[in-house]
């Protein structure tokens, strides 16, 4: 009888403690509003991202109006007239376009095993070249903020449609 009742309640035992796995959707293209906050420097863009392009469009301080593109490989400068591009390896990692993704590569590719859910939404987190970091993304899945502590940097985004 008691092995009975314990064959009964082994599917109850088991389905609980399965681990549940969390798929957020990560869309490869999207755009938001970012304010990137760098110690005590901040500034505001708009930040585009196309496959494996990350385009930012800065929108307030001395630089307003530039132009900063990453495919992967090389970065691109433009500002009015003028346009230079250089290799990414040649830049600091904390350069905003190269650091957005690095963030959205590896969660692309690690997503199961860095997400967790939370109450609200999801967390990621990894690690880059910068240290490791954490990524937001809520309920309706939009990213809402990025933190990478150890360098000192909080990303605020705010989805934008296009």
């Amino acid at each position: 009888m008691k092995k009975i009742i314990l064959l009964l309640f082994l599917p109850v035992l088991l389905t609980s403690c399965a681990v549940k796995s969390y798929t957020p959707i990560i869309e490869s293209s999207f755009c938001y509003d970012v304010k990137y906050i760098m110690g005590d420097f901040c500034f505001n863009c708009n930040v585009k991202k196309e496959e494996e392009r990350i385009t930012l469009t800065v929108n307030d301080t001395l630089a307003e109006g530039l132009i900063i593109s990453y495919d992967g490989q090389n970065v691109e400068f433009k500002k009015d007239e003028l346009s230079y591009i250089i290799s990414g390896e040649k830049l600091d990692k904390s350069n905003p376009s190269i650091l957005l993704s690095d963030v959205f590569e590896y969660v692309k590719t690690n997503a199961q095993e860095c997400v967790q859910k939370i109450e609200n939404g999801f967390k990621y987190t990894g690690v880059i070249s910068l240290g490791e970091f954490e990524l937001y993304q809520n309920s309706d899945n939009e990213f809402y903020l990025i933190t990478i502590p150890n360098a000192n940097i909080r990303i605020e985004l705010i989805k934008v449609d296009v």
